[in-house]
């Protein structure tokens, strides 16, 4: 205690004014900023500012009738051990907050309505993440700022600490949330989503190792960013082998970890984020291989693709494999036949190979007898690929060489008698001459009398095909040498 503040003491001493206890007696000490005492071998400030105590709800009180037994004139104001402690139940009922964890922990009521600012708890409302976070900004706590609770927080106070630990500020409750509990508390804000929850394969999962709300959405950060959390949290379940049955496990295992190196893993270079699980699979309405109505059952899947690949759906459904799709479930190519399920790769991949190209074509046009007999088709007729100037070339190591793809087009197939197919007799040269091939023969061809008969619409006009064949292609060398000198494939 300074000098100054033992002369002040003896002149109200003196006066005899500590004997009324009055606020302003109190005050008299207690404004002077540097009044403190030491406790348990720290330094206390005894300084109370008085036009924050008198605006606030505890204004209009006495300062004895919440520090009871205290004399003025004593020093120490009153006997015994713990004389700050003040008792707050003489006037408010705390019963559950003495049962709540807070109150098991000996936690003050000055730690969230401070000591003598003491505001109401309407007035509280607006501040209370602020204020609980004063004290619990470790671990995962400190993340809540950065989710989407506290964006709802900050926009109308939708959404508070309060919110899911408490059904009020004085009866918060222990961290103790199991799959049941925790998903009785979270629909009490998100009752559509618990709608489509219900009824999927997570929440029919009675395990406890099954997903629970926090599982994939976070504790505090509740995170929205449908990469960093769809993604990663079902990896971290669905990559657990102990969780799947024991004859499949390895082998699920390592097919779901192949999304890892896919292109849909990925960041797009415009920033887009890639697709996710819950984009293929459904977020709250993941279902189970059976359900009819799953994303990623063969007959749904072309749809799935499509809500992100959508001219690549509009061509596959007008072409002869999208059209036979609707007809022959079980024979026509969905999107996952040829760009894989979770393995999905980049077009111009090495998965995506010329070579690798031909063999997926040939794997139905020439080895599936089902696919010979609606096609009408003869497997030899197709296998005429394997002897001609196209194949050799490409096995030579010449990646402008023709496959597939090329002639036929990657979604918008079609055969040769549609006006709008690729290998349409009036569209033929345009196919074969697409820059990087035939171009300047193609060029030849358009000013020809064979293409000025074929404009005319004489369909017995040579195209091509007529004269090099479909599937066959030969060389120039059938021409002669002067051919040969300009064929593309030398």
């Amino acid at each position: 205690m300074t000098m100054k503040q033992i002369l002040l003491i003896t002149v109200l001493l003196i006066s005899g004014l500590f004997a009324q206890n009055s606020n302003d007696d109190c005050m008299a000490c207690h404004s002077d900023e540097s009044l403190n005492t030491t406790r348990n071998g720290k330094t206390v400030s005894l300084f109370v500012e008085s036009g924050r105590y008198i605006s606030s709800i505890h204004g209009s009180m006495e300062c004895v009738d919440c520090h009871s037994g205290f004399n003025g004139a004593d020093l120490p104001h009153k006997s015994g051990t713990n004389i700050h402690k003040v008792d707050c139940s003489s006037c408010h009922d705390i019963a559950s907050f003495k049962g709540s964890i807070h109150g098991t922990k000996n936690v003050e009521c000055y730690s969230c309505h401070t000591k003598h600012g003491i505001l109401p708890a309407s007035s509280m409302t607006n501040g209370r993440v602020e204020l609980c976070m004063s004290c619990h900004s470790t671990g995962s706590v400190k993340q809540f700022t950065q989710g989407g609770h506290y964006k709802a927080y900050k926009t109308n106070n939708r959404v508070n600490c309060v919110t899911c630990h408490g059904s009020n500020s004085h009866d918060i409750k222990k961290v103790a949330f199991n799959k049941f509990t925790e998903t009785q508390l979270c629909n009490k804000c998100h009752a559509t989503h618990n709608t489509q929850f219900s009824v999927e394969l997570h929440s029919r999962a009675n395990q406890a190792e099954f997903p629970k709300c926090t599982s994939c959405h976070g504790s505090h950060l509740a995170a929205v960013n449908r990469f960093s959390r769809n993604s990663q949290e079902c990896m971290t379940c669905h990559m657990n082998p102990t969780i799947f049955h024991p004859k499949d496990n390895d082998k699920l295992v390592n097919f779901i970890k192949t999304y890892q190196t896919s292109v849909h893993a990925g960041i797009q270079t415009n920033g887009v984020e890639a697709a996710s699980c819950a984009d293929c699979h459904g977020n709250h309405t993941a279902e189970g291989l059976d359900a009819s109505k799953n994303r990623v059952k063969r007959e749904n899947i072309n749809a799935t693709c499509g809500r992100c690949h959508q001219d690549a759906l509009r061509e596959f459904n007008a072409s002869s494999h999208g059209l036979a799709s609707r007809k022959y479930k079980d024979i026509a190519p969905v999107c996952t036949d040829c760009h894989g399920e979770h393995q999905i790769s980049k077009v111009k991949s090495p998965e995506f190979a010329k070579m690798k190209i031909k063999e997926m074509c040939m794997n139905c046009h020439v080895k599936n007898e089902k696919v010979l007999k609606l096609t009408k088709a003869k497997g030899s007729d197709i296998m005429h690929y394997e002897s001609s100037a196209h194949w050799k070339a490409l096995k030579a190591g010449n990646e402008k060489a023709a496959v597939c793809s090329d002639c036929h087009t990657g979604h918008a197939m079609l055969p040769a008698k549609d006006p709008k197919s690729s290998i349409h007799k009036s569209n033929i040269a345009n196919t074969c001459g697409v820059s990087g091939c035939h171009v300047k023969e193609k060029n030849a061809y358009n000013v020809s009398i064979h293409n000025k008969s074929l404009k005319e619409g004489k369909e017995d006009s040579p195209a091509c095909a007529d004269c090099h064949g479909n599937h066959q292609i030969e060389s120039p060398n059938r021409f002669g040498n002067q051919g040969a000198k300009k064929s593309v494939y030398r």
